[in-house]
């Protein structure tokens, strides 16, 4: 009846006063809503939550999952990262911390470290993680006949078992940077001790591992060919950090980045492991994906060999050839702005870097400067600088061949390079290698004059092999066969020295006398460059030694988020 009379009168009301009341009505329902909603928000907050799954992109083919036998292949390196632990581990940050190691000791002298391991951690098959694992994996990459890549790294290294949960290692000589040795991943005893050497790069572990990290292997689908078209990871319930977010990591291999990136634009992966610089500009401003850098612990530079071009002996011919480049707009030009200036080794981010030491150098007046007060005259309107020396009757030319790894950043580079030193008349010649044959026949024997060429010196900076004079021969690292006694004092103290203070003044003190020396150029740190859906979220990392651990964090990483009860301060 009630009903009926409500009913009667609305039908009665004029239309202005029907809309009048409805929007009342809304509004206070409208009003309820936001009431419920703001009291509901402000009791609770916006966490991460588990589950999704996250395809990623990869480039090349799968070999093997395997630490003690890592080369150079970022693919098997990514799912390393997530299968295995080392005892320590880059914090993204450029610190390093522990990881399966719950503390360390290192004695008065340098030579010693104890390191405690953490306790109630498991293996994939649900054994138990201790030091036999430790001393084994260590063993194993000390042995020849497992032909390890990592094996010059621990000669005269020590791993000794002192009880389940302790290892102590013992080194020949104090080496303040050992920790990185530390961050090598540890592979399981049981699993891997009956396995004959021969046979270790054939077992299917390699495929199918057993670690301790936040994944573990599922499953993976091969062609009719045997190649692996994708490789399913799960998250590890017992993982000793807790539970990953992401419940399952899908790995997609591409033969190159023209497919990978079609297959990213095609949402068939989430992501790729790298996005080489001439795909930059094509993604950047999709507002799906976020394109994320890294700082690793590289540079790359013009290396001279004045032995094989004696005129590049005269310190006054390099300052001229390093003021002429201008760094800044080669950076902004050839990588997009996505790398770092450098006039020193050693980047941003990393023990001993100076900003004062990088500061901009591009100064073509002062170059030709240097060349006239030096008695480098214009020849006879050729553009080619010539000296007359001394002992000899006729003049000189200015004449360096440059030579570089084939690759299209590394052209666009010495392009540039040729470009800016032919402002000062010298003549350039290029020549462009495959990495390979760049080694065997050019860098071993050091036969070429100037080589452009990148190193990669440590998340803790160790300058050692590419600038002490006793690194000048292969298969040391010093490219320009560098010699000064003051720097070698420097870098071995440097290297055993664990004052932190002292050691980043011996870096920047190292650093200062090689760029009044020049028997480089320094160029710049290019980013690495990775990209992923913007619904990822997670990540913070900014620092690494290697890409791989751009996913060092990766158990926080997430896709789905839940509302919780505010805990009360």
């Amino acid at each position: 009846m009630k009903v009926n009379k409500l009913k009667n009168f609305w039908l009665k009301l004029p239309i202005r006063e029907k809309i009048l009341t409805s929007v009342f009505i809304a509004l206070i329902f409208t009003g309820i809503i936001l009431l419920i909603t703001g009291a509901y928000n402000n009791v609770t907050e916006v966490v991460p939550a588990g589950g999704g799954t996250w395809r990623l992109g990869e480039i090349g083919e799968l070999s093997f999952i395997n630490p003690v036998l890592t080369q150079t292949n970022d693919t098997d390196r990514d799912l390393e990262e997530l299968i295995y632990n080392g005892l320590f581990r880059i914090d993204g940050q450029g610190k390093i911390m522990p990881d399966l190691a719950a503390k360390y000791e290192v004695s008065p002298d340098g030579k010693t470290y104890d390191v405690y391991l953490k306790d109630n951690v498991l293996w994939h098959d649900g054994m138990e993680f201790k030091s036999d694992d430790v001393v084994f994996t260590i063993s194993a990459i000390q042995d020849p006949e497992y032909h390890s890549p990592l094996r010059l790294n621990w000669q005269g290294i020590v791993a000794e078992k002192i009880n389940d949960t302790m290892v102590r290692f013992h080194l020949r000589n104090p080496y303040e940077p050992f920790l990185q040795n530390l961050t090598i991943k540890i592979l399981p005893q049981h699993i891997w001790q009956n396995i004959q050497p021969k046979n270790f790069s054939l077992a299917e572990y390699n495929l199918k591992p057993i670690g301790t990290g936040p994944y573990r292997f599922e499953n993976f689908q091969k062609n009719q060919s045997g190649t692996i078209l994708n490789y399913t990871l799960e998250a590890n319930n017992n993982y000793f950090n807790g539970k990953p977010k992401l419940q399952t990591l899908a790995f997609y291999f591409f033969e190159n980045f023209d497919e990978a990136v079609k297959g990213l634009l095609r949402r068939d992966v989430d992501g790729l492991s790298e996005l080489p610089l001439d795909k930059y500009s094509i993604l950047k401003n999709r507002r799906a994906l976020r394109i994320d850098q890294l700082i690793l612990p590289r540079y790359y530079a013009i290396f001279f060999n004045a032995s094989k071009n004696r005129l590049l002996g005269d310190i006054n011919i390099r300052e001229a050839l390093s003021l002429v480049i201008d760094k800044q707009e080669m950076v902004k030009k050839i990588l997009n702005n996505q790398g770092i200036v450098l006039n020193a080794p050693i980047s941003p981010g990393f023990l001993g870097y100076s900003e004062a030491l990088n500061q901009s150098e591009f100064d073509l007046e002062q170059a030709i400067k240097i060349l006239n007060d030096n008695s480098w005259i214009d020849s006879d309107n050729d553009g080619i600088r010539e000296k007359t020396l001394a002992k000899e009757k006729s003049p000189t030319k200015l004449e360096i061949t440059l030579t570089y790894p084939r690759n299209d950043q590394l052209e666009s580079v010495a392009d540039f390079i040729r470009t800016s030193w032919l402002k000062l008349g010298v003549k350039i010649s290029l020549q462009s290698l495959p990495i390979r044959d760049l080694e065997k026949d050019y860098i071993r024997p050091r036969e070429y004059q100037a080589l452009i060429f990148g190193n990669v010196v440590g998340i803790d900076p160790d300058l050692f092999a590419f600038w002490h004079s006793s690194q000048k021969n292969d298969p040391g690292l010093n490219l320009s066969m560098y010699s000064n006694s003051k720097v070698d004092a420097l870098l071995e103290e440097t290297r055993q020295n664990n004052n932190q203070e002292k050691r980043q003044s011996n870096l920047e003190m190292i650093q200062t006398i090689i760029g009044q020396d020049k028997p480089a150029i320094f160029l710049y740190n290019p980013y690495y460059l990775y990209i992923n859906n913007s619904q990822i979220k997670g990540n913070n990392i900014k620092i690494v030694n290697y890409p791989s651990e751009r996913l060092i964090n990766i158990d926080s990483w997430y896709l789905n988020t839940k509302r919780v009860i505010k805990l009360s301060e």
